[in-house]
């Protein structure tokens, strides 16, 4: 059945190249299809970047402008936010997005904390300078970000959560 199944979509695919020559789908759907466990895993990380942004921004934002405790302390509250995001980050890639098991996230857990914890020092630094600089703290707080997320993808995904290579 499965073989029948490639067969029919490589005719399909085959079919759309004859009718438009100019359109190389054939070689778009082969790239697509070889690379598809990297997309996925791609589409999972960003799917877990945007629910951890909004728990960071959403924490932030509740100490903030919730508390007038918080809203004197806007680094500390700023660290809590981030911390809470780390956990939710560390929940979901491993068991969603790198599809680790129980038996395997131990092992992760330690590359995950150092990368995060460098992740949060350069995110309270650039914070820090961005505040000094007098800019919003919420504009602060996103530049912040968008430098730390690019960080932690590189490094969890090529670091943390690398698969080891087959020997075949």
């Amino acid at each position: 059945k499965g073989v029948r199944e490639k067969v029919r979509k490589t005719q399909r695919l085959k079919d759309l190249t004859a009718r438009f020559p100019q359109f190389p789908m054939y070689s778009i759907f082969t790239l697509l299809s070889r690379y598809r466990h990297g997309l996925t895993q791609l589409v999972r990380f960003s799917s877990v970047g945007v629910i951890n942004t909004a728990v960071d921004f959403g924490v932030y934002i509740a100490l903030t402008r919730m508390s007038e405790y918080w809203s004197e302390r806007r680094f500390a509250a700023a660290a809590v936010a981030f911390v809470l995001s780390v956990i939710s980050s560390f929940i979901l890639n491993t068991f969603w997005t790198f599809k680790h098991d129980f038996h395997q996230w131990h092992h992760k857990i330690v590359k995950f904390t150092l990368v995060s914890v460098g992740g949060l020092g350069l995110n309270l630094t650039v914070f820090f300078i961005l505040n000094r600089l007098q800019i919003h703290d919420i504009v602060a707080k996103a530049g912040a970000d968008i430098i730390v997320i690019s960080w932690n993808f590189t490094l969890q995904k090529y670091w943390t959560f690398r698969q080891a290579r087959s020997s075949h």
